[in-house]
């Protein structure tokens, strides 16, 4: 066992349970235009979740899946924790500029990662 992960398919099984979600929750709210999921292609130091008001950031545990780990909620505004959610924030971006994004309307979506 490397660094907690179970075996070979582990995180490629835990990525397409993910975006299974998200295709759920993009079927629920009738694929609204503003809802976007990408992927990328790199070692993640954190997951990142929001809208332009919150971010819930979480980790990445040895032997834990980050969606069922504790997350920190991040307010995108002045106050509070607002130089640390900024730093979150250009984080994500510099990522989600370089990602692919998937389109969740086409049923071969899987095929193309």
């Amino acid at each position: 066992m490397t660094l907690g992960i179970l075996d070979q398919n582990h995180v490629s099984h835990e990525i397409l349970t993910s975006l299974e979600k998200c295709v759920h929750i993009a079927n629920e709210t009738k694929f609204p235009a503003n809802f976007q999921v990408k992927t990328y292609d790199g070692t993640p130091i954190m997951s990142v979740y929001g809208s332009d008001e919150i971010m819930y950031m979480g980790f990445f545990w040895r032997k834990q899946n980050c969606i069922v780990s504790p997350q920190l909620k991040l307010k995108c505004e002045r106050g509070g924790n607002f130089y640390f959610s900024l730093y979150v924030k250009q984080h994500f971006e510099s990522i989600w500029e370089g990602g692919h994004s998937i389109n969740f309307n086409d049923t071969n979506w899987r095929k193309k990662l």
